[in-house]
């Protein structure tokens, strides 16, 4: 069997994170996401057994780097009629089970009660199969190790570390260095050898862009409240949503503007107290529960899931406050890794031909994937 990598999905695209490796006879799958719009929202897991595999029954291990639905929502597809082991961090686990039981819309794709209760039924055989472990706990087999490593990012998110009989791999997953996260930033072993880098490119080919959402949040929300109005932010994802509340309440502390709370509404409770219940605290003096609508004050802060439910004052977009590591911080991370090779995913290039145009990496060898697309590595 070759040693190979093939991006089923997230490859030059954000969304349906799902990466094929084939390496020293063993087969892996790296997470397994759909796309939040657009008319294939699934990953091409047909490729699988079209041009690798004779059933996704033959995967030796599956793993999930983290519980948002770019990486997890096509789990249920992955049920074959036979187990498969799938590992991932213990709070990823149970923000899995919850974002699939709870925030799953594929189920809408389907016209009779009888698809729906067929596919909720593969959806829970694949849950089943979850094995978790713990960051910096090896998962041993006779032929392979996997070790997991905190990746920042949200809570239970995980780079992964394979190592084989001739090779060591190293899967960021998403990642970030922002140490203001509820979890923190990344943590990667110093002198750790890596011979194939798959790693999240989201901001590789803007150097700004990361800094610039947080400043252009932060300027609309200052001008609002300093006009006396209360202001809702709207994001398309339950976990940034949490986390720009975190980073808001430390953020204004510095600015002259006074607001009452920033409330976080129903839509975000769910995984709000998945998260308390992990051990990362969310609620503060400054972050509160929005129970109801009387409970905010003047010149609040409501922090919501898109366009759902009430919006109160002024409507700023909170989609621009990003959970992934800058350009300077991708850069860092090659570096340090020093991989023989780095296969960039969850990157759009923007017509940008040269990933090295973005990431100050030297004479490194860097590549960017494509969908569907096969790399082959020594």
């Amino acid at each position: 069997m070759d040693n190979l990598f093939c991006a089923l999905g997230g490859g030059n695209h954000i969304g349906a994170s799902c990466y094929y490796l084939q390496v020293d006879g063993h087969s892996f799958l790296l997470d397994c996401g759909v796309r939040s719009t657009g008319p294939t929202r699934l990953p091409q897991l047909s490729q699988l057994t079209s041009e690798f595999l004779d059933g996704i029954w033959q995967l030796d291990q599956v793993v999930l780097s983290h519980a948002h639905m770019d990486h997890i929502g096509a789990l249920p597809y992955l049920d074959a009629g036979r187990d498969l082991s799938i590992l991932c961090n213990p709070v990823t686990q149970a923000l899995t089970e919850l974002q699939l039981r709870d925030f799953d819309s594929l189920p809408q794709r389907f016209s009779s009660n009888r698809q729906r209760q067929a596919y909720e039924a593969r959806k829970e055989r694949v849950l089943s199969m979850i094995h978790p472990i713990g960051f910096r706990k090896a998962y041993e087999t006779d032929e392979y190790k996997i070790t997991l490593f905190p990746a920042g990012h949200m809570p239970g998110a995980a780079m992964t570390y394979i190592e084989t009989a001739g090779h060591r791999i190293l899967y960021t997953g998403d990642f970030s260095g922002q140490k203001e996260l509820l979890c923190g930033g990344y943590y990667w072993p110093q002198g750790l050898p890596v011979d194939v880098l798959i790693m999240e490119g989201t901001h590789a080919y803007a150097r700004d862009a990361w800094q610039q959402g947080y400043w252009n949040i932060e300027r609309c929300l200052v001008h609002q409240l300093q006009l006396g109005r209360t202001v809702t932010l709207e994001t398309t994802n339950v976990t940034k949503g949490i986390e720009l509340a975190r980073y808001l309440s430390a953020a204004l502390m510095k600015s002259p503007c006074w607001f009452s709370g920033i409330y976080l509404d129903a839509s975000m409770a769910p995984i709000a107290e998945a998260f308390e219940n992990a051990g990362y605290q969310v609620y503060t003096s400054d972050i509160r529960p929005l129970l109801k609508p009387d409970d905010i004050g003047e010149q609040a802060i409501v922090i919501k899931k898109g366009h759902q439910g009430r919006s109160y004052g002024a409507v700023i977009n909170g989609d621009a406050f990003t959970l992934h590591a800058d350009c300077q911080t991708l850069t860092h991370f090659i570096n340090d890794v020093q991989a023989e090779t780095t296969i960039l995913v969850h990157a759009e290039p923007s017509g940008m031909a040269n990933v090295s145009k973005g990431l100050d990496i030297g004479d490194k060898a860097c590549i960017q994937a494509v969908d569907g697309e096969t790399y082959l590595f020594a």
